[in-house]
């Protein structure tokens, strides 16, 4: 019997199984829209028997990559009347204070096609505004003539009482069978209303585009005489059947990502290296993920923090482990020396330091240093701040743990 994983990137589609014979690897063009014909072209490629598959598993960055480029479809939001502006206002936060450029990100869902339904729920649960017959019918009407393809719903404290959600999700499904309709209570059951509402939205954003994908690719393995159920990979290291991805199928959005960094613990356990960090370059996004007694811990598209304090996490840099990638190129150590530098040098000019560890962070008039592993060879630079930008210097001097750990 077979066991089977898929990935689909940003430029590649690849396919590793495993039978009696051995480990065996099949590689395809991505082809969007149409993702399922990349990942059909592999299994053509690698000469499988359908019949003999017993486990399919398959992660994919379609959804991540949709978000990035945004590219998914043309959504509406149905929310509390008085909390139309949520996705704007966000936490009232600037992660950047004295920056006058600074701007927030342009919400998927646009003023226009954010409506309010004159109904409240209170924090304990308890219907403070019921939900007549008039807002149905107000609702209909807006979503009609914003000609939209998907429709997220989010209710102030529906994680404590989705009762109004659930009549308008059923309304909304009868009166417009075509549209893609998510409930903020099926995806995301939290108390922030801009977390919550963030999510519902992002997973209708998505979920035309996931539910397309993943039925073609269903039907198509069903031709292929694949027996086994395709499983899906989740964003926890988890997996879920179609079904259960679709119902919220934001819960994919590292479905590739996280199979990678799993399988990179997977490999340091067996070559007796429980702590380092795993690099995933594809071809969209790059993904780092600290990995600690042998388990991932943390994950970021452009940083890690860590614990100085930690012994474990002190010698993760001692190796570096590409878990997988979609990308051609240089992998020469000089290469992943200087493209690690450059990325945190990039991510600290973007973000500064948050949370400063040693006397050099806190004062931005003294030179910060920089540091990053490749191999077993620590290399640190030291930059100064002219307060817009990050210079690096022509010094280079071996780092204290203080240092170390504010790199």
């Amino acid at each position: 019997m077979i066991r089977v994983a898929t990935d689909v990137g940003g430029t590649f589609t690849d396919l590793v199984y495993l039978d009696d014979r051995g480990l065996h690897v099949a590689k395809a063009h991505t082809t969007p829209p149409d993702f399922e014909r990349g990942l059909l072209a592999a299994i053509d490629g690698s000469g499988l028997d359908g019949k003999e598959v017993e486990f399919f598993a398959h992660g994919t960055t379609v959804v991540i990559n949709a978000l990035l480029s945004r590219r998914g479809a043309k959504t509406a939001l149905a929310t509390t009347a008085g909390f139309r502006d949520v996705l704007e206002i966000a936490r009232g936060n600037r992660p950047d204070l004295f920056n006058f450029a600074f701007a927030k990100p342009r919400p998927f869902v646009p003023r226009a096609r954010r409506f309010e339904v004159d109904e409240r729920i209170d924090y304990q649960g308890k219907v403070k505004r019921p939900l007549g017959e008039d807002a149905f019918e107000a609702l209909a009407e807006q979503i009609a003539r914003a000609n939209v393809e998907a429709v997220a719903i989010c209710f102030l404290h529906a994680y404590l009482n989705p009762a109004h959600e659930i009549r308008v999700e059923s309304f909304l499904r009868q009166r417009f069978p075509e549209l893609s309709v998510v409930s903020s209570y099926s995806v995301c059951r939290e108390w922030r209303e801009y977390e919550r509402t963030s999510t519902a939205v992002l997973s209708a954003y998505v979920h035309p585009l996931a539910t397309s994908y993943l039925g073609a690719l269903s039907t198509e393995l069903r031709v292929r005489e694949v027996e086994s159920e395709l499983l899906v990979m989740q964003s926890n290291g988890g997996v879920a059947t179609v079904r259960g991805a679709l119902n919220n199928p934001i819960s994919m959005v590292e479905s590739g990502p996280a199979s990678g960094m799993l399988g990179a613990a997977q490999l340091g356990r067996q070559i007796g290296e429980p702590n380092f960090l795993a690099l995933d370059i594809g071809g969209t996004t790059a993904k780092t993920a600290l990995i600690a007694d042998g388990k991932v811990r943390i994950s970021s598209d452009y940083r890690i923090e860590w614990d100085r304090t930690n012994p474990a996490i002190r010698s993760a840099f001692r190796s570096w482990i590409w878990s997988r990638s979609a990308m051609a190129g240089d992998r020469s150590p000089g290469s992943t020396r200087e493209a690690a530098c450059t990325s945190v040098r990039s991510a600290r000019a973007r973000n500064r330091v948050r949370r400063p560890m040693d006397r050099a962070a806190r004062n931005p008039r003294r030179p910060t240093p920089t540091c990053c592993w490749a191999g077993s060879t620590r290399t640190c630079s030291w930059a100064e701040s002219d307060g817009r930008t990050w210079k690096p210097s022509r010094e280079r001097s071996p780092v204290s743990d203080g240092a170390w750990a504010a790199a």
